[in-house]
């Protein structure tokens, strides 16, 4: 199961930025996408650490990977526009796919992956 939130404040805080950066002339293209994710086990809500989260493309290419902490949490930061999908899998649970994630400059997404 996979659950994620960008919360309403978010996103006005990203407007903020960005309106700022627009009256300040600076170039859009330097924007990131935020993601903050994090992974737990069903059932127990626990979190759960040294889980390989991957970064994929539409087509499912790696776009790079990290390893969940001890609270069981990630962060990529992406640059420009487009299409994500995030793959999670450690020994002990089923692979986790995300559905995709569509995002555009000065965001922040909250992710939950949930591993069986």
């Amino acid at each position: 199961m996979f659950v994620w939130t960008t919360p309403r404040f978010i996103r006005r805080l990203a407007c903020t930025a960005a309106a700022l950066t627009a009256a300040a002339g600076a170039s859009p293209g330097w924007a990131q996408v935020q993601i903050h994710g994090r992974v737990i086990e069903e059932g127990t809500e626990q979190p759960v650490d040294g889980v390989h989260v991957t970064l994929l493309n539409r087509e499912g290419r790696s776009l790079g990977y990290r390893f969940t902490d001890e609270r069981g949490a990630f962060t990529f930061e992406v640059r420009g526009t487009g299409m994500v999908r995030l793959r999670a899998d450690r020994i002990g649970y089923r692979e986790t796919l995300t559905p995709i994630l569509f995002f555009d400059n000065f965001d922040l997404y909250r992710v939950e992956i949930r591993m069986h």
